[in-house]
């Protein structure tokens, strides 16, 4: 069952950027799991409303912070999206619906489950084409979601979810626009194809996002002093 998966996903994890669970069970035959309220909502709800440059890196590097989290915990995401990057009032960034978290050193069951129930906008080639999943596949998601909130928009689209994800795995990403030039080999990175020529892992991406906030800050002092 989905809610029992999710509850041994991250049951064992204790951190501000993973969902506090604090009931599951079972009554009158339903499944249920008791979990916090996010009233500030979720990513997809605030990309309504445009971010600033700024914003969307301090947004990136605190999902890539979560992702470290529950990767070195042994869990991969599998369905990162907005809807599933929780806002808190502090301004703080937390991962829910654990659903098709698999644990990386578990055997992959569930891939057509994965393929079926992703997001196609936000699902790596690899998930597309059904094939095992690493961590690397929630860093092309992140790369996905980082590409949004820069832009307003989304990389990919089709008329089908089919077509939409054969972008994924042959179509051509839509270059930043020429003032976020300094953010596109990240994203580069973040996004390639090949998951071999991807960041290894979170921290990996955590860094690179890190500097690109390093770069933004002197620039910004660098305009000033001018």
């Amino acid at each position: 069952p989905q809610f029992a998966r999710e509850y041994a996903a991250i049951a064992a994890i204790r951190s501000p950027a993973v969902v506090d669970i604090f009931d599951y069970g079972v009554h009158d035959g339903r499944e249920y799991i008791a979990m916090e309220y996010f009233p500030c909502g979720d990513l997809k709800q605030r990309l309504q409303h445009p971010l600033s440059t700024r914003q969307a890196l301090n947004y990136a590097r605190r999902i890539g912070t979560a992702l470290c989290v529950t990767h070195a915990a042994g869990i991969v995401h599998r369905d990162m999206k907005p809807p599933n990057i929780m806002l808190r009032a502090d301004g703080s960034m937390v991962l829910i619906d654990f659903g098709l978290a698999k644990r990386l050193d578990a055997d992959t069951h569930s891939t057509a489950i994965g393929v079926l129930r992703g997001s196609p906008y936000y699902m790596s080639p690899e998930q597309v084409q059904g094939q095992t999943l690493d961590g690397r596949s929630d860093i092309y998601s992140l790369g996905v979601v980082f590409y949004e909130m820069l832009t307003g928009h989304k990389p990919f689209h089709g008329l089908t979810a089919m077509e939409l994800m054969q972008q994924h795995v042959s179509g051509e990403r839509p270059a930043l626009p020429l003032e976020l030039g300094n953010y596109e080999p990240v994203l580069a990175r973040l996004m390639a194809r090949e998951r071999e020529q991807r960041y290894a892992d979170p921290p990996q991406a955590l860094a690179a996002l890190d500097s690109l906030a390093t770069q933004s800050t002197e620039d910004i002092e660098a305009a000033h002093a001018a």
